[in-house]
């Protein structure tokens, strides 16, 4: 791959993904702070534990996923081993990485940034080794800054943290891209688009650590009758606060003397209805990331037989793995095959894995097959 120069001068592009504008330095740094007053980062957006699942659960999921490169044949589709590519994208794309570790990083990297970068290497035989890319260090190059002839391959710079700055063409990389609009090629973050659901859920998490903070319940007021003069106030404040502040001292009984009454000026966790809330961003974070209730363990009041649970994950499976194999499917057809083997080879996840674990299932699909004469 040939490195090329940009020309001096040239603004700095916003990072991939934002569908927004980031306006400063500080708030790409710091994020976008919603209206909840929490600023919402892909970093930060993975520490709500609903969003972590989610994203873990659809990475795993489809990274686990066998990969395999088939080539058409009058008497069918049969496996390409003997194709360069085929190792690559089913064991080792490198030396320090499996397939299911590339692609992990990659669909994290959609789901963060909008869309995956990565390098690709190739040798007489076609692509040979893929190497991942940071999306959040790749800008796209504006080509009329570039002052290129008409219709221009597609240009990114990679601020690479070692070796500097490195500018890619399309044809040096596969990408993967999600939820881009109509007449751009940069896809947009599902985290920073529905970033004000998930800045609740950050907010409804930082309220309950607050509360078990302070001892779950918040805000007791101490009266006595007499007055008090400020060493007293001190000292009988900060012996309520050794006893009974803290988880460890939670639900301690409450002694007075001297006169003391207590009283709460604060509200409970039912009374401010944050089980509610937290139930409820649960599932909102999980209709974002198409995750079945299911998976993520919310009943919401409802049960749940061996029988529905069995259609939530057919459900799964068709709606919201089906998509991300097609998408990961259709840009390995247009980025890793040469156009001379487009009609000849193409790529498929083996969604049929995810029902090996029935056994009953199988076997019965199998005497159908046989029965029916399509399989032996």
């Amino acid at each position: 791959m040939e490195l090329l120069s940009l020309p001096t001068g040239t603004q700095a592009e916003m990072p991939l993904g934002a569908p927004y504008n980031l306006g400063s330095l500080a708030s790409m740094l710091t994020g976008v702070r919603t209206n909840s007053g929490q600023y919402v980062t892909p970093e930060r957006a993975m520490r709500s534990a609903a969003v972590l699942a989610c994203i873990h659960i659809l990475c795993a999921d489809l990274a686990s996923l066998p990969l395999n490169l088939f080539r058409r044949t009058p008497q069918g589709a049969v496996l390409a081993t003997d194709h360069s590519l085929y190792p690559v994208l089913h064991d080792s794309p490198n030396p320090w990485q499996t397939s299911m570790e590339l692609r992990e990083s990659m669909i994290l990297d959609v789901l963060c940034f909008g869309q995956s970068f990565t390098e690709k290497i190739i040798g007489p035989s076609g692509v040979e080794r893929l190497y991942p890319l940071s999306a959040g260090r790749v800008t796209y190059v504006d080509p009329i800054s570039m002052y290129l002839p008409p219709d221009p391959p597609l240009m990114w710079r990679y601020a690479d943290p070692t070796s500097g700055n490195r500018v890619f063409l399309s044809d040096d990389l596969w990408t993967v891209r999600m939820l881009a609009p109509g007449g751009t090629i940069n896809g947009q973050s599902l985290i920073l688009l529905a970033r004000e659901a998930i800045g609740l859920a950050l907010a409804a998490e930082e309220q309950g650590a607050s509360l078990f903070r302070q001892g779950v319940q918040t805000d007791l007021a101490l009266s006595t009758p007499d007055a008090l003069d400020d060493p007293t106030k001190k000292q009988l404040r900060q012996s309520f606060m050794d006893r009974h502040a803290g988880s460890s001292n939670a639900w301690m009984p409450l002694l007075l003397e001297g006169g003391l009454t207590a009283s709460r000026i604060g509200l409970t966790a039912q009374e401010s209805q944050y089980i509610e809330t937290r139930q409820f961003q649960l599932a909102d974070v999980a209709r974002i990331f198409r995750i079945p209730d299911v998976l993520l363990g919310i009943s919401q009041g409802k049960s749940s037989t061996y029988a529905s649970a069995e259609q939530f994950f057919l459900s799964y499976v068709k709606y919201s793995l089906g998509p991300w194999c097609q998408r990961i499917e259709q840009s390995i057809h247009r980025d890793l095959l040469a156009p001379s083997e487009a009609a000849e080879y193409f790529v498929k996840h083996d969604l049929d894995s995810l029902t090996r674990a029935d056994l009953q299932t199988r076997y019965a699909a199998h005497a159908a097959g046989i029965t029916a004469g399509f399989l032996t």
